[in-house]
């Protein structure tokens, strides 16, 4: 059976006011690949990895995966909706119609647009059967993509994270297929702002509604619900180490715990079961310095536990949620030294090819973002980072026990590794007493390691 998964998100909504002057607005600059849990506002009803939409990671799709829809005789549904023809982004009415079916998508579960698509009729109108793949006559298909991006950040309000994902399908008979991917966002609800007035749309059946107000309100219920579940999932496992409740009993001393959570993990009725999946080339997903792993399911899914030679103690572990959930210990980051209990001056290294490896296998497995990023230090009160003498052998110890850092959230799975974590390996340095991460200078330029 899948792990618990729960909705979520949260931000507070007043009604929307009709003076242009007054009218709220939420930033039109380009928001930060990553950023805080508490910025982040969502509502997930259910699972969106592959649920009724075209079977195929967006980057890979093509003109075989189309034709598979006649073959298969798919039809019109909640995630899934064909066009004959691209709309006149002049007229108003047919303008405002596919805003509202973009936003109504990005409302509820994410769906597919598929423009090229004749359908049959019944009674004089379209069946949401296909009868035929045409395309689309246009000249200038690139244009018209970045005219709908345009048209979808400019009238669609906050914006879509992940960003809404477009590209043309060649080998058809008037044109390309034009195919047009929404992913259930995370900072929804969205409303369309045509003539100064703001209209919630959500996906029901093979339609696109407007809101009513109750359902206006429980978007927003559910977005905290979910940011509150994904926080309550780190700090229940966080729990769990600390007081020794672990997959494999782990050497004793400090311990580093990295957990990567997708936002899809948490979905209400998410039904994916990555088990196997994490099996495969498990090797991946092995933590860093990892000589002897010991690879094998246990309850929560797929566990890969590191141990030395002769030891009955594991040094490491990677945990693999079915659910999609990876959760990474690490204990060999410090040492002693005369005395003095220390972090090792490289500790930023396994935790960023941790990290790294885990992101890069999320991505493997189709794995939508967002994904939440949470670093933790667990046991560490007493402990110091010892440059040498060119910074006077400075020793000023962490004063806290435990250092849970705030969380990522990365809305752009390609990027940096090394960016993503440049915050919270900052104030781990901060909590041994230095400015930042001294192997960076103070424009973010590396110095001295190979990473």
């Amino acid at each position: 059976m899948p792990g618990t998964r729960r909705p979520w998100p949260g931000w507070r909504c007043s009604p929307p006011r009709r003076s242009p002057a007054c009218r709220p607005r939420w930033p039109t600059r380009p928001a930060p690949s990553s950023f805080s849990l508490s910025q982040v506002h969502s509502c997930w009803f259910s699972s969106i990895w592959f649920v009724g939409m075209i079977k195929k990671i967006f980057e890979n799709i093509s003109k075989e995966d189309i034709e598979r829809l006649v073959a298969e005789e798919r039809q019109e549904d909640r995630t899934l909706d064909y066009k004959q023809e691209l709309p006149d982004f002049n007229d108003k009415k047919q303008k405002q119609k596919f805003l509202a079916l973009v936003s109504s998508f990005a409302n509820t579960i994410g769906g597919d647009i598929v423009y090229g698509i004749l359908e049959s009729q019944e009674d004089g109108r379209n069946s949401g059967k296909i009868e035929k793949i045409i395309g689309v006559a246009d000249k200038n298909i690139d244009q018209t993509i970045l005219q709908i991006k345009d048209l979808v950040n400019d009238l669609i309000e906050p914006r879509i994270v992940p960003q809404v994902l477009i590209k043309g399908v060649e080998g058809f008979e008037s044109g390309p297929v034009l195919l047009i991917r929404v992913t259930r966002s995370a900072t929804n609800p969205h409303a369309v702002w045509m003539d100064k007035k703001a209209l919630f749309y959500v996906r029901s059946s093979n339609s696109t509604d407007l809101m009513d107000v109750d359902e206006i309100r429980m978007s927003f219920t559910m977005a905290k619900m979910l940011v509150d579940n994904i926080k309550d999932f780190r700090q229940e496992r966080i729990n769990k180490i600390i007081n020794r409740d672990t997959p494999v009993q782990l050497i004793a001393g400090p311990k580093m715990v990295i957990h990567v959570l997708p936002y899809e993990a948490f979905a209400l009725t998410s039904r994916n079961d990555y088990t196997e999946s994490f099996s495969r080339n498990y090797s991946e997903l092995m933590p860093y310095t990892c000589v002897n792993p010991e690879p094998r399911y246990n309850f929560d899914g797929f566990l890969i536990p590191c141990r030395e030679k002769d030891s009955r103690d594991s040094t490491a572990y990677c945990q693999c949620f079915e659910s999609g959930n990876l959760e990474v210990v690490l204990t060999d980051f410090v040492y002693t030294s005369n005395g003095s209990n220390l972090l090792r001056t490289d500790f930023e290294i396994p935790l960023i090819q941790s990290t790294k490896k885990c992101i890069k296998r999320i991505i493997s497995l189709g794995i939508n973002a967002p994904v939440v990023v949470f670093i933790s230090l667990l046991g560490v009160n007493g402990y110091s980072i010892d440059l040498g003498p060119r910074f006077g052998n400075q020793l000023d110890i962490i004063e806290h026990n435990n250092l849970l850092l705030r969380e990522i959230v990365v809305r752009d799975l390609k990027e940096s590794v090394i960016s993503i974590l440049k915050t919270p390996i900052d104030t781990i340095w901060r909590a041994c007493g230095f400015p930042r991460n001294m192997h960076y200078d103070e424009d973010g330029i590396k110095t001295n390691l190979n990473l």
